[in-house]
């Protein structure tokens, strides 16, 4: 793969605020993992931005992200010894964002970018709206159209995919995006406390952070955004996914983040699905009129997750 690629000028926007984009690259697919974080740095035409990679991987992947980082000013690489969770990398991440940056943008390590202008179009929708905490999306409709409520007969969050005939031409007001391309106000991601790293090692850490959002008082907005095409692990070879080995022990997994959000939501969330996007606006609505003592009041549970093991908690009995 060509390095010199990641040194593509970008177009100087005056006025925009600035960014930093952080992204994961937890695994050791350098082929896979490192097309898409070029294609990120080449394709990202916002003049005003920093990109932090934060890694736990193994040398080859070290060495490879840091040439892009020898090759690019703007790029912070940040390696870690040991393997952590996303929630825990991210907000590594957080961490080291300029201190000037209004907001940060996270992205997966299987995002494949092809349109210089996918971050303006986000910052901009941010900037006319004071109210938007979080916005995102990419060229699939996953990213415009989830909601969400707890199942008391099952006891676990269950995600609903609202019905688009078309594409939309504008942002819709939703509960939760996917985490995969998200750009988030850095005041609200501080007053919410960064990403709950209970979420161990992957799976449910971003419907947590929207939510928590939506209490926070803020809205959270998906689009479609062509030119952004999450690949969705075309390898699983790519991130934290790795430490649960299967894809059984995955979908396992996957499950017990869905009870552990059922237990945090239970009582916040609606108890059903809506029959129509109206009806989850107002459903969001009362969520973020009532939510700061709901907020402060979110229970501390376990992680989902330790050494390898779910936790029994979020297990069926």
């Amino acid at each position: 793969m060509p390095l010199h690629a990641v040194e593509k000028r970008r177009n100087i926007m005056v006025g925009l605020p600035q960014i930093s984009i952080i992204t994961v690259l937890c695994g050791n697919n350098v082929d896979f993992m490192g097309k898409c974080l070029v294609s990120l740095i080449e394709n990202t035409g916002y003049s005003n931005c920093e990109f932090i990679i934060v890694s736990d991987s193994d040398a080859e992947m070290r060495n490879f992200i840091s040439q892009i980082g020898e090759y690019n000013p703007s790029v912070k690489c940040i390696f870690r010894g040991s393997r952590h969770s996303n929630a825990s990398n991210r907000n590594l991440g957080a961490l080291h964002a300029d201190k000037n940056s209004k907001y940060l943008v996270f992205t997966d390590s299987d995002v494949l970018y092809s349109n210089g202008v996918w971050l303006e179009r986000l910052v901009r929708i941010a900037e006319q709206h004071s109210d938007i905490g979080i916005i995102g999306g990419t060229d699939d409709q996953t990213c415009w159209g989830h909601c969400c409520f707890v199942d008391d007969n099952s006891g676990v969050l269950v995600n609903v995919l609202l019905a688009c005939p078309a594409i939309p031409d504008f942002p819709l007001e939703l509960m939760i995006i996917p985490g995969c391309n998200m750009l988030m106000r850095r005041d609200v991601f501080s007053l919410v406390g960064g990403w709950d790293e209970g979420f161990s090692p992957v799976y449910g850490e971003d419907i947590d952070l929207c939510l928590r959002s939506i209490l926070a008082g803020y809205r959270v907005f998906g689009m479609y955004n062509a030119g952004v095409r999450h690949l969705y692990r075309n390898s699983n070879e790519n991130n934290s996914c790795e430490l649960v080995g299967s894809e059984d022990s995955r979908w396992h997994l996957n499950l017990a983040a869905m009870k552990r959000l059922a237990l945090k939501y239970r009582g916040i969330l609606p108890s059903a699905a809506r029959g129509s996007h109206q009806e989850w606006i107002e459903s969001i609505n009362q969520m973020r009129g009532s939510g700061k003592p709901r907020l402060t009041n979110l229970e501390n549970l376990p992680p989902t997750m330790v050494e390898g093991v779910i936790n029994p908690l979020y297990t069926d009995t």
